[in-house]
């Protein structure tokens, strides 16, 4: 099987140099160096979770939309106070 590009890819691939760019810096915000640090189990689990779902689902279209709705919940629950 080939693990290729999908939704979460490119949003994980974009945030992997803002985390490495955060932790490197030495005269960054401790709370910002915080949230980058939780940021890399996350990217971590996003990548295990979207290598189930390219195995699962074959229909790259359907694959898209699944990925995109779980990106809209995922937003919309965070929105919530």
């Amino acid at each position: 099987m080939k693990y290729k590009f999908t939704v979460w890819n490119v949003i994980i691939a974009l945030l992997i140099p803002f985390v490495v760019v955060i932790l490197i810096k030495k005269d960054a915000d401790p709370n910002t160096v915080l949230g980058a640090a939780y940021l890399i189990p996350i990217l971590i689990v996003g990548a295990l979770i979207d290598l189930i779902l390219q195995v699962l689902i074959k229909n790259r279209k359907v694959l898209a939309i699944v990925e995109l709705v779980s990106l809209v919940t995922i937003i919309i629950i965070n929105k919530l106070p």
